[in-house]
């Protein structure tokens, strides 16, 4: 009983044997079986290259043993492609997961961090204080480019100065400074200074 590559129905057509092997005819697969490629008919009247028109293709045939085989390879192969197909997935569900646990856990420390800010000083004193900055950024408007500083201290107080620069994101810095006004964003208070003095 002879097979076509991993077909589970037996092949009953013409068989020959080509260096000791056995083969059949099956219908060709470029034109389906048509012989003519209509989309082609500007070459050679579009008589299929595949088959030279006969509608036919030889396919090699095998053994049942051989056939049962090539199926057990097919069906392991889309087994692990399914089971990676999983995996990826699941990791990427994971990773999503992953995500939003860290972004969880930066907004827990940011509330955290805003909840231990308070208002320092009167507006119109002139503190000195040391800081770490945490945000600077440069946005340019009609009268130039104006820096936005954030800085917090020791006990979790944050600064604002909008302005010139003051320093670079993690420098820590000493400076003098008068409070403008007490505000609050998202949460956390903020002390607002103007005329700094990094020292």
């Amino acid at each position: 009983m002879l097979f076509t590559y991993a077909e589970t129905t037996p092949y009953n057509g013409e068989t020959f044997a080509i260096n000791g092997k056995m083969y059949g005819l099956e219908d060709c697969g470029k034109c389906d079986g048509a012989g003519i490629l209509w989309w082609h008919m500007n070459v050679h009247e579009g008589v299929c290259f595949a088959c030279g028109g006969s509608k036919k293709r030889k396919a090699r045939l095998y053994s049942q043993r051989e056939n049962a085989s090539q199926r057990r390879r097919i069906e392991k192969a889309i087994a692990l492609e399914n089971s990676r197909r999983e995996i990826n997935m699941e990791a990427a569900a994971l990773r999503r997961i992953a995500g939003k646990v860290q972004d969880g856990l930066r907004n827990i420390a940011r509330l955290r961090a805003n909840a231990a800010s308070a208002h320092v000083g009167a507006i119109g004193d002139r503190i000195e204080i040391n800081a770490t900055v945490k945000f600077c950024m440069g946005f340019d408007g009609f009268y130039g480019t104006t820096y936005i500083n954030t800085m917090v201290d020791a006990d979790g107080n944050i600064y604002v100065y909008k302005g010139k620069r003051l320093a670079s994101k993690g420098d820590q810095i000493s400076l003098k400074a008068t409070i403008k006004d007490h505000s609050e964003y998202k949460g956390a208070k903020q002390t607002v200074l103007s005329r700094p003095k990094v020292s």
